[in-house]
């Protein structure tokens, strides 16, 4: 019980740190006196990305904890697994393909290409023999390698930066 409280203490000094820190001024102290210009970069920046952090950070553990589950080796995580590699050629077709499209389409777009990649992980951990525990997370290397080359080459091919 120590170390969780412990750990939200941490995790609450961190993000107080995290809305104290960017590029624009800012202060506590205008920003509890009214100050609209504080007030702004609060609520307008720091405040919504220090949520997106959270949020990101949850979701992130939580498919790795899917991903451990349903592959049965502790050392595989979405990073590992190729799942962010493929989201990152998610997004470059994204932006090739449906560049002028609203954003809720590029969005399921590049999940729909992160989704389907980390299927063809699974897939192919079901076909290959596995000799131990370290070959699954290599494996996932590899592929996210290959996804990460093309994703590079038709970034450079089609100058997209």
């Amino acid at each position: 019980m120590k170390k969780k409280m412990a750990l939200i203490l941490i995790l609450l000094l961190l993000g107080i740190v995290s809305l104290s820190l960017g590029v624009k001024s800012f202060s506590w102290a205008g920003l509890l006196g009214g100050q609209a210009a504080d007030r702004s970069v609060f609520w307008l920046s720091r405040l919504p990305r220090l949520i997106s952090i959270l949020i990101t950070g949850a979701g992130l553990s939580v498919s790795g904890l899917i991903l451990q589950t349903v592959t049965g080796n502790k050392f595989v995580s979405p990073t590992v697994a190729g799942t962010m590699d493929w989201c990152r050629l998610g997004i470059l077709l994204a932006i090739l393909l449906a560049g002028g499209q609203q954003t809720w389409l590029k969005l399921l777009l590049a999940f729909g290409v992160s989704l389907a990649g980390t299927l063809l992980f699974l897939t192919l951990l079901r076909q290959l023999r596995r000799q131990s525990a370290y070959m699954v997370p290599l494996i996932g290397l590899m592929l996210g390698s290959v996804v990460s080359s093309v994703t590079a080459l038709l970034s450079y091919h089609f100058d997209v930066a």
